[in-house]
This record gives structure tokens, sequence and C-alpha cells, in this order.
């Protein structure tokens, strides 16, 4: 028996992309008229406004 393993042959016309695709530069492009929020801000706010609905559900 030989210690060498096998080599797992991979399947032709299967890619990945690269990782980071362009995917970190998504976020930094500027457009005027938005309003810039951090994400806990937002996580914030819409923390607030499930809250705000279950105790509307509770009152009502």
């Amino acid at each position: 028996m030989s210690s060498e393993k096998k080599k797992k042959k991979k399947p032709k016309g299967l890619y990945l992309p690269p990782s980071g695709a362009g995917l970190l530069r998504f976020g930094e492009e500027e457009e005027a008229g938005f309003v810039k929020l951090e994400p806990k801000v937002a996580l914030f706010f819409a923390f607030l406004f499930v809250l705000f609905i279950l105790l509307l559900h509770v009152v009502l």
C-alpha cells in the first residue's frame, strides 16, 4: 500500500467567483439624497418597531 492520497478530480466548468468579488465596494458608493445610518442605529429602530407592534397587539 502506498501512502499517497487519491486526488479528487474537479468537474470542469464549475468555478467559484474569487472572494470579495466587488462586494466590499458595494456599500462605499455615495449617492446624493440618502441618509447614512450605522447598522446599530438601524437595528435599534427595527427593534423599537417590533416592540411597538407587539404592544399594539396586546392593547388592541
